[in-house]
Formats: structure tokens, C-alpha cells, sequence
């Protein structure tokens, strides 16, 4: 089912956003006799229909010689990926994830070097500056920010963002600058479909902070409040969860997800489409009207 609602008459800057994604384990045995980039052909018209396109790249990029984090469970892919993702059409990639330093600060830094140099802008985690900043994605006609956080134990501030208080300035911010602002969280809990207090009450928050959309992540299924996508907070669409990307579960509940595609301008209205996906282990389509 999609949803299309238009708020302003006005077209400006249009941005898809994907949800979790790995290239490791069952996903690169799933690849091993066909390309890693035959994972995105179906879902090629999204972006291409974008200005921008974002996923939770919740892996690092490097080398196996760069030495894993003890955890019990640690991923990593490998760094061809980053050109992959730039020749599929990705020009961001969200790193406010709980698995972005599965192989510690080096990691990290080499997965932001392998992103940056393919032409791909990292999004909520830095090795030399503030990981909540801002990115500023720009059209001839629009700006929009991307900020990123992960609401999650165990996050390391200082290179992921994870600090509430640094991104509500930052949305105070963009607020005064009049510059819409689209929020990606990684949160909830793995495996539920139900949103937690915890989560609505700090969407009302950003909602109120001024974020102009949300889009969640890291439970791995879709995420609702009694059914309705997106759900709308002072005026503002929430997605709680999206699902799933390109990953290696196969349970029947995680094999529904969605991408958001969202349309922005500098009046801070938006429109949005939720577009259904389905999923088969790490191969995933356009659902069916």
C-alpha cells in the first residue's frame, strides 16, 4: 500500500531513504555466484527518481586484517561495497548504528574513507568532528539536512552520534535557518513490531524540536502504532521502523519493509510515499500493487 499525501504545491529536493543493511555473512554467501550489485536492481527506480538516496550501512567497510571488536555479534563487509553502493545510485550513507565500529575507530575511519572517496556522504558518525552535524544535501532549487542517531546502549559518542542534547541544537538551528530537517534513528527493539513509550515520546520531541520527518530503523521488522505508516506527531510523519534492506534474516516477519521517499523545499513542507518491499533472505523487490 502506498500513501502520497501533498502538503505544498511546491517540488524541491527528493530523498529515499532504505532501511538496515550488511554485506556479510548469509548476505555475501547469498552473492557468492551472483554480483552484490544484482541486490539492487529492483529497487533501482527509487533511486533514480531521487535526488538523494540514503541506507543504514550497518557494517563497517575494511579489510579483514582490521581487527573486530569483541561483541557477540560483529560484522563486516567488504570495501568494494562503497563503489557498489555509489554505481547502484546511494549518495549517503547513515552510520548511527550499533554495528558502524564492529571493528573499532580504525574501522570506521576506513569505512568513511572507502564512502567518501566513491562519492558517498556519511551521515551521523565522524572520526575528527562532531558525529551529530548536519549534512547539508543540496539541489540548484533546495536544501535539506540529513542528521543521524542511534538511541541504543553501548554507542560510542564521541564518533557516532547517540547525544539527544547535540541534536536538538542542531535542529534548533536549521529550525531559525528555516531548513527542513530529516531525522534517521536507529532504535526500538529487535523483533518487535510494537513501538515502545520510550520511542513515541522522543519522537514528540524531535517532532517538537523541529525535525521535519522521521525515519527508523535497527528492529529489523515494521514498526507501527495500531497499523497506521507513517504516523503523524505534531503534524510531522514518523516512521518508526522500515525494516529491513539487504540482509541475511529470513524469518516470514522480517520479510515486509519499506522504503520512504520524501519530498522537501525550503518552506519546511514536505510530502512523502511509503513504497512496500518485499524480501527473500538478502534479495529484496518492489511488492506488487
Amino acid at each position: 500500500m502506498t500513501i502520497f499525501v501533498v502538503l505544498h504545491a511546491l517540488i524541491g529536493a527528493r530523498i529515499v531513504f532504505f532501511g538496515d543493511a550488511h554485506f556479510d555473512r548469509g548476505v555475501r554467501d547469498g552473492t557468492a555466484k551472483r554480483p552484490v550489485a544484482k541486490l539492487f536492481v529492483s529497487t533501482q527506480g527509487l533511486r533514480d527518481s531521487s535526488d538523494f538516496s540514503l541506507l543504514n550501512l550497518e557494517t563497517p567497510l575494511c579489510e579483514p586484517s582490521v581487527p573486530a571488536v569483541k561483541k557477540p555479534i560483529s560484522l563486516r563487509s567488504d570495501p568494494e561495497v562503497a563503489t557498489t553502493l555509489r554505481d547502484a545510485g546511494f549518495t549517503h550513507a547513515i552510520l548511527a548504528n550499533n554495528h558502524s565500529m564492529d571493528r573499532g575507530l580504525a574501522g570506521l575511519g576506513r569505512t568513511i574513507a572507502l564512502l567518501e572517496r566513491s562519492g558517498i556522504r556519511p551521515v551521523g558518525a565522524s572520526t575528527r568532528g562532531d558525529p551529530c552535524a548536519p549534512v547539508m544535501a543540496k539541489t540548484k532549487t533546495d536544501s535539506v539536512a540529513l542528521l543521524a542517531i542511534a538511541i541504543l546502549p553501548g554507542i560510542d559518542t564521541r564518533h557516532v552520534c547517540a547525544d539527544t542534547a547535540r541534536l536538538r541544537h542542531h535542529l534548533a538551528d536549521l529550525a531559525r535557518r528555516g531548513v527542513p530537517a530529516l531525522v534517521s534513528l536507529h532504535w526500538g527493539t529487535e523483533q518487535s513490531r510494537a513501538v515502545s513509550r520510550a520511542q513515541h515520546e522522543l519522537a514528540d520531541r524531535l517532532a517538537a524540536w523541529g525535525a521535519s520527518a522521521l525515519v527508523g530503523h535497527h528492529a529489523h521488522v515494521v514498526q507501527s502504532t495500531h497499523g497506521q505508516i507513517p504516523s503523524i506527531l505534531q503534524g510531522k510523519p514518523v516512521w518508526y521502523g522500515i525494516g529491513n534492506f539487504v540482509f541475511d534474516q529470513h524469518e516470514p516477519w522480517t520479510r515486509r519493509a519499506l522504503a520512504v521517499q520524501i519530498t522537501t523545499n525550503s518552506g519546511n513542507a514536505i510530502s512523502w510515499k511509503s513504497i512496500e518491499l518485499v524480501r527473500d533472505g538478502p534479495w529484496v523487490r518492489v511488492a506488487k500493487p
